[in-house]
């Protein structure tokens, strides 16, 4: 189940009903929390969730939006959410996905909190993150990459797929590469 959350600077209240109306024509949606600046939305999917429409919103109620769309299955939980929001400035509308808050939460130090979230399961697998620094070390060249870590091509494409069922990041795309080397490098 997917969620999206929405702010404003000043009381959401006043425009909540005019942004339910928007976005319940193209969601089956679920109002799950609201505060004075905020509306956390749950729907069963975001595929028809476009960046536009939350621009339109935003010229349509004259305010500025922070917006944030997970994906299908979430890669954060909702308060870790909540929590990089705040340390983000809120100047103009913006809409986050995964990748966007993470690249945003990487120009913050990174600590060992950050780190087990993102890393999950992988965090403590030094023989894997080794492996993942390598490849990215080496401009995600498999071949190249190989050689220096003295594996099998194939034993390195195998550890790429294990790193990205555990963690959600394929290292093989350039924004997820990015993420995971800030975190690990």
């Amino acid at each position: 189940m997917a969620f999206i959350i929405i702010e404003t600077k000043e009381n959401i209240q006043n425009n909540k009903n005019i942004i339910l109306d928007i976005l319940s024509k193209s969601l089956s949606m679920r109002l799950v929390e609201e505060t004075n600046n905020t509306l956390i939305i749950q729907t069963d999917s975001v595929d028809k969730v476009d960046k536009e429409v939350f621009l339109g919103i935003a010229s349509e109620i004259y305010a500025d939006l922070r917006v944030y769309i997970s994906s299908e299955t979430p890669r954060f939980n909702l308060q870790t959410i909540e929590t990089w929001f705040k340390m983000i400035p809120f100047n103009q509308t913006v809409v986050y996905t995964d990748q966007t808050i993470l690249l945003k939460r990487i120009e913050f130090p990174i600590n060992n909190e950050l780190k087990k979230i993102v890393l999950k399961t992988v965090y403590e697998d030094n023989d894997l993150l080794h492996t993942i620094k390598i490849y990215l070390e080496n401009n995600q060249n498999t071949s190249q990459a190989s050689k220096v870590l003295y594996l099998h091509r194939n034993t390195l494409i195998q550890r790429l797929d294990k790193f990205y069922s555990r963690t959600g990041l394929d290292c093989r795309s350039f924004i997820d590469a990015f993420i995971v080397y800030a975190i690990i490098k």
